[in-house]
């Protein structure tokens, strides 16, 4: 019988977070000022992994050795604080700020970056607002009399935002986000729009990327941190399927937007959402349910030395079902639609089977399931020839380099 989405998340995956959880416990122990220290489980997916935290911590009865509380944030969140000292005081943008932006906007207009960035659209036409998007021609348009709304809107999000910071934060000089992965982005901007606070970052997974002159943020991937997979590291295998990971923890809740006051107090539009807190939950007979499931019952009976035990053959079992997938793996892990964000309307989506030469190409969320799902006899041949490149390619790269 092939295995449901709850089986799948109690036997695979509730090891696999049962483990991050309790190295998350162990770096969270080795904070040397833990009073003066604040876990912030950063929104959406941060909100569903603080509730596995809090599962663990109760099954296993450890308390945790630093606050653990959610922040209601996401990169577009966190980018506005690190533009704003441009947009007050003059001046360039801060290098995580200038690369966040290209990175996310390279392929855009300078307006539609501003409408991303402040959900406003420019008064009138304004010079440069149909150029690429670059640093130089987002700070010229933000700064013209046309783009004066949306800048101040970006400000107004800025301080909001900055003052939810602190309120989480509760007087802590040093925040430790706590998110999926991969990049620590939302670290980097919270460290430049906060310089006056001790930022960090621990994370399922990261992929480190170096930005120059950007703020020292300490960033840790508790189950990979690598700089992408490789059929040596069998823990890589989630970077190879990274839409499954922050599917499996992101509730069915919006992207933190912007913040508005509501009876005096200040809320995010996720937190406006009727009923968000039972969002939060996991679905009855779901893949998440499981997790919990795991966390909830199987810990008690072996307490933390169980996650230890179950951990290497669920990782074997889940990499197997992400790099070697059948075609039920492909039915229990598929996630549908996932968006883009940051402001933005685009999403990711299932491609349809068009052939094995289209299978290889392209950029796809996740490859090997939808040769699985098509039912071609070619599944091993062409899963073994994905396999063989991403073998290959390390040495590729240093011949090239050589």
């Amino acid at each position: 019988m092939p295995r449901t989405p709850e089986e799948f998340g109690r036997g695979v995956l509730g090891p696999v977070v049962g483990e991050f959880c309790l190295r998350l416990w162990n770096l969270a122990s080795l904070i040397d000022e833990p009073d003066d220290a604040a876990m912030l489980f950063c929104a959406r997916g941060g909100l569903t992994m603080l509730g596995a935290y809090e599962r663990f911590l109760d099954a296993t009865g450890l308390e945790s050795p630093v606050r653990a509380v959610p922040l209601m944030t996401s990169r577009l969140a966190a980018t506005r604080p690190a533009l704003a000292p441009a947009l007050r005081e003059g001046g360039s943008l801060g290098p995580s700020a200038a690369a966040t932006l290209h990175y996310e906007f390279r392929d855009s207009t300078t307006a539609h970056t501003v409408r991303a960035l402040s959900g406003l659209d420019l008064d009138g036409d304004v010079p440069g607002a149909t150029d690429p998007t670059t640093p130089e021609s987002l700070l010229a348009v933000l700064r013209h009399s046309g783009g004066a709304a949306a800048r101040e809107e970006i400000l107004l999000q800025a301080d909001r935002f900055g003052a939810h910071l602190r309120a989480a934060a509760e007087g802590a000089n040093h925040v430790m986000l706590v998110d999926t992965g991969l990049h620590g982005t939302t670290g980097l901007l919270v460290a430049e729009g906060f310089p006056e606070l001790r930022v960090s970052s621990a994370m399922i997974a990261r992929i480190p990327r170096s930005l120059r002159g950007a703020a020292g943020v300490p960033t840790f991937g508790l189950l990979e941190d690598s700089n992408g997979y490789s059929p040596a590291r069998r823990r890589s295998a989630l970077l190879r399927y990274w839409h499954f990971v922050e599917w499996l923890f992101e509730p069915d809740l919006p992207s933190v937007r912007r913040f508005d006051e509501v009876d005096g107090e200040l809320l995010s539009n996720l937190e406006q959402v009727e009923g968000w807190r039972e969002r939060v939950r996991p679905d009855a007979e779901s893949m998440l349910a499981g997790v919990f499931a795991y966390l909830e019952e199987d810990l008690r009976d072996g307490a933390a030395e169980r996650v230890l035990a179950d951990a290497p053959r669920a990782w074997r079992e889940l990499s197997r079902a992400i790099v070697w997938p059948t075609s039920d793996d492909a039915r229990v892990l598929e996630v549908g639609t996932r968006s883009h964000d940051f402001g933005r309307e685009g999403t990711w989506t299932t491609r349809p089977w068009r052939g094995p030469v289209e299978a290889l190409k392209g950029s796809v969320m996740w490859r090997e399931g939808e040769i699985a799902r098509s039912g071609t006899w070619l599944r091993l041949p062409l899963l073994a020839t994905i396999e063989l490149v991403y073998g290959v390619r390390p040495v590729l790269r240093r011949l090239q380099h050589a």
